[in-house]
């Protein structure tokens, strides 16, 4: 085959475009079909359209013949994976990498396989090894976070937290969302400290790897909402690290107390397992999350992840048992949410709170009926939400002292709201409010995160009930 043309059907592989290449193949002679690169990338296209019978009849011969090829050999391993013959799969893997240490796609599907037949300890030593000759891999630290969140066990974990997909099918950032809700899943249900702190920890290593070079931005084509993943992926990794620091670890149920509900986002998971003293009974927080909670979300039309979780969590509270609801801080961002929807709009930043806030809390009452329930405010801001990473002020300070006062403004028709409909009202706002409409910085975790293991002081203080 002539250099051009095998460089274009090369290039037709590497942009995806298989059925493509597999026409210009039976255009050409059987002449230019011949040679190992030739072959070998015919089957490589045949494995990725997923016929997997006719990709083996070419790589079986071709790998006798070239027996120690790296490229045929893991392309002949990936055809008996798709076959379902993990024996062969696990054989030819085996000596793929006895070959080349290094080789990351075959060292990842080898992992992969030997931690779903449940060799975590085999896989954890190859892991091991290849991180020492290849210690800036992202796809080994990758392999490795997988390990670590396997050994946190979901299949313990309550039907609450089921997750979209098995750790194989996920690619590094569906891997990078998984792992933050394995991490909230494990801190509900009180995890080993040791397997959530090396889970942690492998997170944080992917998540640094994952930005830290040119080279591996290209690889993973990282797009500004990849970089939006990864970023809030470090908030929450940067959180539970806090967490773990001040050994925050939740406290045990205990079965003599009432259980008090909070269903809320990532900022309620501090105040899981504390106790609290609510309408003079004594109760025991437990954390029911529910990832990226807003209040916008809480309509019926708007079909979101977020609302099917809302239902779920509210389904497994026993009737008649309260519930208390922490929602809306997501909703006051300055980057979106109600501040950015009433800028590009041009309505009033009064009108738009009310029309988020209103219907959220009625259909709040319809779902939880007559119990009692409670709602949670939306805290007072710290500085740091005004400023750029490496330092320095990006939004003016009249515009940082105008948003402060938009969170007071939110919160005012929040309680009033809440208190329309029969809900006691829990002001954060108030109770983290310091000098002007700031927070006083000391219930927070990390100047994002406010720090929830307050709360028990909060509704002792600052919860209002219904007039």
């Amino acid at each position: 085959m002539k250099p051009k043309t095998y460089d274009k059907l090369n290039s037709l592989f590497h942009n995806k475009q298989y059925n493509e290449l597999l026409g210009q193949w039976d255009s050409l002679s059987k002449s230019e079909q011949q040679g190992k690169e030739e072959q070998n990338l015919y089957a490589a296209t045949l494995l990725m359209v997923g016929d997997y019978a006719n990709a083996l009849k070419i790589l079986e011969p071709l790998a006798e013949v070239y027996s120690e090829d790296v490229l045929v050999l893991s392309n002949l391993a990936q055809v008996f994976h798709g076959l379902d013959n993990i024996d062969q799969t696990l054989s030819i893997l085996g000596k793929v990498l006895y070959l080349d240490p290094t080789h990351e796609s075959s060292l990842q599907l080898y992992v992969a396989i030997l931690i779903k037949l449940g060799r975590v300890n085999e896989a954890g030593q190859l892991l091991q090894r290849s991180i020492q000759a290849l210690p800036h891999s992202v796809m080994i630290q990758y392999n490795m976070s997988l390990l670590y969140f396997n050994l946190l066990a979901p299949q313990r974990w309550p039907q609450a937290f089921e997750l979209v997909a098995s750790p194989g099918q996920l690619s590094i950032f569906q891997h990078i969302i998984h792992c933050q809700h394995q991490l909230i899943a494990a801190w509900v249900v009180r995890a080993d400290l040791k397997e959530i702190k090396q889970a942690l920890s492998s997170l944080e290593r992917v998540l640094n790897l994952a930005e830290s070079s040119d080279e591996v931005r290209e690889q993973f084509a990282l797009s500004k909402d990849h970089q939006v993943t990864i970023n809030s992926a470090k908030s929450y990794a940067k959180m539970f690290r806090l967490l773990l620091e001040r050994e925050q670890w939740p406290l045990s149920k205990d079965d003599k107390i009432a259980q008090l509900y909070l269903i809320g986002d990532s900022h309620s998971l501090p105040a899981h397992g504390q106790k609290v003293s609510w309408q003079n009974k004594p109760y025991q927080l437990n954390t029911l999350p529910v990832v990226g909670l807003k209040l916008h979300h809480i309509k019926p039309d708007r079909g979101s992840l977020q609302y099917s979780s809302l239902l779920a969590r509210i389904s497994q509270i026993p009737k008649n048992v309260p519930v208390v609801f922490s929602a809306g801080e997501i909703d006051c961002r300055i980057q979106r949410g109600i501040w950015s929807y009433a800028e590009k709009s041009g309505r009033s930043l009064a009108q738009v709170i009310q029309d988020t806030v209103e219907p959220a809390v009625v259909m709040l009452r319809q779902l939880v009926g007559d119990r009692p329930a409670a709602l949670c405010g939306v805290p007072a801001l710290t500085n740091i939400v005004f400023q750029k990473k490496g330092g320095g002020e990006i939004t003016p300070k009249d515009v940082q002292d105008k948003f402060a006062k938009f969170v007071y403004q939110f919160n005012l028709i929040y309680r009033a709201e809440a208190h329309k409909h029969g809900f006691s009202f829990i002001d954060l706002h108030a109770a983290t409010r310091g000098k002007g409409y700031y927070h006083n910085e000391r219930e927070t975790l990390d100047g994002r995160h406010y720090d929830a293991s307050f709360l028990p002081e909060m509704i002792r203080d600052y919860c209002s009930d219904v007039k």
